[in-house]
């Protein structure tokens, strides 16, 4: 049997108007390079990314997938890829989607789930999901169908693994400041320590910008603009360690 690669694509027809990032069809943002010049309807075949319960983050689509329509106005989504996760109590199946060609890492696309599809037997390995976009909260996968088939996750991702975020305890020189009694605390800046460069700026209420130690800087300051100024004054004047 014949391997099929791993994909995920959303098709859809409609009216093409201009948007933030590129242009909204069938109600889709979808972010493209793509020049609208005039009333025109076409077809998109863009690239999917998810939230964990099916809603689109994102749609992307090249130059050469944005065409003239052919057929009738609509949407379809077809994810092949290693079934991870099917989720009967919140509705949802998970797919990871691991390109072969392409220089994108691996991702997972989550669609909500139709009776049919949650039928499946959850120790089913690879899968082909279809379905269709549902217009609603910015988009949402809807699978309809679903089928057992042979799409072995390629060689290059055998052993990649996604990267985990690490938390990097705040230095002691950070200065913290609480804008009202019982708010929670977020860091300022990054005080120089006093061994590389002279007492520097301190806020003590950003909102207010009521108390301020401003050593050289004076009055003009007792503002956000002129706060980074004197920010950046004072960077550039302090001295560089030795090495």
């Amino acid at each position: 049997m014949k391997p099929l690669p791993h994909s995920a694509l959303v098709t859809v027809t409609g009216w093409a108007t201009p948007g933030p990032i590129g242009i909204i069809v069938g109600g889709l943002s979808i972010r493209t390079r793509w020049e609208l010049t005039g009333p025109q309807r076409v077809t998109v075949r863009a690239y999917p990314r998810t939230r964990p319960d099916g809603t689109l983050r994102e749609l992307f689509a090249l130059r050469r997938n944005v065409k003239p329509a052919r057929v009738p106005n609509g949407s379809s989504v077809r994810v092949t890829g290693q079934l991870l996760k099917l989720d009967r109590g919140e509705g949802v199946i998970r797919v990871k989607v691991c390109p072969a060609v392409s220089d994108d890492k691996p991702f997972v696309i989550a669609l909500q789930a139709a009776g049919a599809v949650l039928d499946l037997d959850p120790v089913t390995f690879h899968v082909r999901v279809t379905g269709r976009v549902l217009g609603v909260a910015g988009g949402v996968l809807l699978a309809e169908a679903v089928e057992a088939v042979y799409a072995p996750v390629p060689a290059k991702w055998h052993r990649w693994r996604p990267k985990r975020a690490k938390i990097v305890p705040w230095p002691p020189e950070v200065e913290w400041v609480c804008p009202e009694p019982g708010k929670m605390l977020f860091p300022l800046y990054a005080a120089p320590r006093p061994t590389a460069a002279p007492p520097g700026l301190s806020l003590i209420d950003l909102l207010t910008h009521h108390r301020e130690r401003l050593n050289e800087h004076g009055p003009d300051h007792n503002h956000l603009p002129g706060l980074v100024a004197a920010l950046e004054t004072q960077r550039q004047s302090t001295p560089e360690e030795p090495k």
